[in-house]
């Protein structure tokens, strides 16, 4: 299929992608890279993701400050590699917790508009195929869920560092503004089963 063909395809349902069709889960017998900015990364080569990035100002600073100390204060308890409880605990206290308040929509849910919302699709249908796979994502009015497995040797920190850099400059020309659009970082998760990217696609499809 055409890129433009997918494009126009998922314009029937403006804010959703197709289902995966590439999925790698986490490999425990491969390195696991850990990066530490504000928040966690946790990254391993050609493994399936469950991306979220938000707009700047979908969470008051407050709350993301008593987040980032509490996730602090769990990460010095526990130690890699994690359990599957441990996965899940983490996963409920802070992955949860933000993709809830994330849906309370608050900010100023300027992905509400059809035509910002384009850019952002378009720019996520750009290269697929050519250096991920996508699969189920939508565009909510602060934030935005995707499934993605980087192909061709690409890393998951440069995709998103261009979708957010291109989309961020192309709303700031249309909505004739300068100021920030994204949160720098994003949430990245891996995928680790069949059963967990089921799980993750269907939260995406009931948004």
């Amino acid at each position: 299929m055409a890129k433009q063909d997918k494009i126009q395809e998922a314009s029937h349902n403006q804010n959703a992608c197709a289902p995966l069709n590439t999925f790698i889960p986490f490999d425990y017998g491969n390195p696991l890279f850990k990066s530490e900015r504000n928040l966690p990364h946790w990254q391993q080569d050609s493994t399936t993701y469950f991306i979220t990035f938000r707009l700047a100002d979908s969470i008051p600073l407050y709350v993301v400050k008593r987040i980032k100390f509490e996730r602090v204060t769990w990460l010095s308890q526990h130690s890699a590699p994690y359990t599957e409880d441990e996965w899940h605990e983490y996963n409920e206290l802070f992955s949860n917790r933000i993709h809830n308040l994330l849906d309370s929509g608050s900010g100023s849910c300027i992905l509400k508009d059809k035509e910002i919302s384009d850019i952002v699709k378009n720019a996520l249908l750009y290269f697929e195929g050519e250096r991920y796979k996508l699969g189920e994502c939508i565009i909510m009015p602060n934030h935005v869920h995707v499934l993605v497995t980087p192909i061709n040797k690409w890393h998951i920190e440069k995709i998103t560092h261009t979708w957010k850099s291109f989309t961020a400059n192309k709303i700031n020309t249309k909505m004739n503004t300068t100021g920030t659009i994204w949160q720098h970082e994003s949430y990245d998760h891996i995928v680790r089963t069949k059963k967990e990217l089921n799980l993750i696609a269907q939260y995406i499809i009931n948004n």
